[in-house]
């Protein structure tokens, strides 16, 4: 705070000469000084703050809710009523350079002084810098979204102290460095997302994280391989690990996780063969895609149960054999992508496709199959779909000229 420009600097002057500062219990000149400086930071001054009102009273346009006797449970969206209130002046939170130097921060450590804090929620707030470790001091809290913002940084790993959480988001921002191994201690997490970052090294052990239902890791630099402990997550309905550089072979025990509606492991380098337990994950809708890997061996009959599945992705691989015929179960599939895989061979299994009357994406060029589409498809499918084929192997039904493009 030496810096006297500095939000804390302010905020302290402010609070020093509030008229009940001298008999003010610790936990309010604390609340207040954190309350304050994360307000001075973001919208410049507290002229309209007046000291005799309760802050959990003060007119804001975002949403604070306290308890019965004024402690902040819950701060969403804290941002200026008007963009106009924004401050111009950029200070670094509890820096001492001079002001021409100094830069914009959203997240002050003197958050960490809200210690009733159970919900923190600040989404789209145009935070940057760092996340405070002072955020590990906040043991109380339930649910803590920092995401789509401009943070940048390593994932403290104080965040581990935060044993109550049940949802972490700290998805779209400049994070990176490695995932903390501490993460693995919020055993009660159901929810954590940190997509859409710089994030690399391995996924530490999650196996403790029982209750996770979500798990979103996708376009980050992860590397290493996935273990057999990803079958004690009998909770999870979503797991979203694609467009990383993780490798080795997908485990066999991703079959375990039956409660799963999407999983994605593209864009990735998993090499062997596609699990045929993936076929008890019956309750897969959103997507299965294994697309653009380096996964071998024939694609296996088993993935004809995942009836309910409405887009598969297994293109550009190195998949082998044909087309099981049992993929013509998955009459709610409507995107299905095979092309690339230049050793998948055979005839097409032309009543299977037929059935695919809700298909608008169907890619099956850069293969070696060959035969022709179904006349079916000419009056059962609903739709007109992007359907690409090879022009020397597989032949389009003639009534479907406009819409069915071979690739030479």
């Amino acid at each position: 705070m030496k810096h006297p420009l500095s939000p804390q600097s302010k905020a302290l002057q402010w609070l020093q000469k509030h008229p009940s500062h001298q008999r003010m219990q610790a936990w309010r000149k604390e609340q207040l000084l954190a309350l304050t400086t994360m307000l001075i930071a973001n919208c410049g001054d507290l002229k309209r703050f007046q000291p005799t009102t309760k802050e959990c009273d003060w007119e804001l346009g975002f949403d604070l809710a306290c308890t019965p006797d004024g402690r902040v449970q819950t701060w969403k969206e804290p941002r200026c009523e008007d963009p106009e209130d924004w401050s111009d002046d950029y200070y670094t939170l509890g820096g001492d350079a001079p002001p021409s130097k100094l830069a914009a921060y959203r997240l002050p450590p003197e958050i960490g002084l809200l210690s009733s804090l159970t919900n923190l929620y600040l989404p789209h707030n145009d935070a940057a810098g760092f996340i405070p470790s002072e955020l590990g001091t906040l043991t109380l809290l339930t649910y803590l979204g920092l995401g789509m913002n401009d943070m940048r940084g390593n994932i403290p790993s104080q965040v581990g102290r935060l044993t109550l959480l049940t949802s972490l988001l700290l998805n779209d921002n400049q994070l990176y460095g490695s995932l903390p191994s501490q993460l693995g201690l919020l055993t009660a997490l159901e929810s954590f997302a940190a997509c859409d970052n710089q994030i690399t090294g391995s996924i530490p052990p999650f196996q403790t994280m029982t209750f996770l239902k979500s798990l979103r890791l996708e376009s980050n630099r992860l590397t290493g391989s996935l273990s057999q402990y990803w079958g004690a997550l009998t909770d999870m309905h979503s797991l979203r690990l694609d467009e990383n550089r993780l490798s080795g072979s997908i485990p066999a025990s991703l079959g375990e996780l039956t409660l799963l509606t999407g999983l994605f492991l593209s864009h990735n380098q998993f090499s062997g063969e596609i699990p045929t337990q993936l076929g008890a994950l019956t309750n897969l809708k959103m997507g299965l895609l294994l697309g653009d890997n380096k996964l071998t061996g024939k694609i296996p009959s088993q993935l004809g149960a995942l009836t309910a599945l409405e887009e598969l992705g297994l293109a550009t691989n190195q998949l082998e054999g044909k087309l099981p015929t049992q993929l013509g179960l998955l009459t709610d599939l409507e995107q299905f992508s095979l092309h690339d895989n230049t050793k998948v061979a055979g005839r097409i299994p032309s009543q299977a496709i037929a059935n695919w009357s809700n298909m608008w994406i169907l890619w099956l060029y850069n293969t070696a199959m060959t035969g022709m589409l179904p006349e079916d498809i000419c009056t059962e499918w609903d739709s007109k779909p992007s359907l690409k084929v090879d022009c020397d192997g597989v032949a389009c039904p003639d009534c479907s000229l406009d819409w069915c493009k071979c690739i030479p």
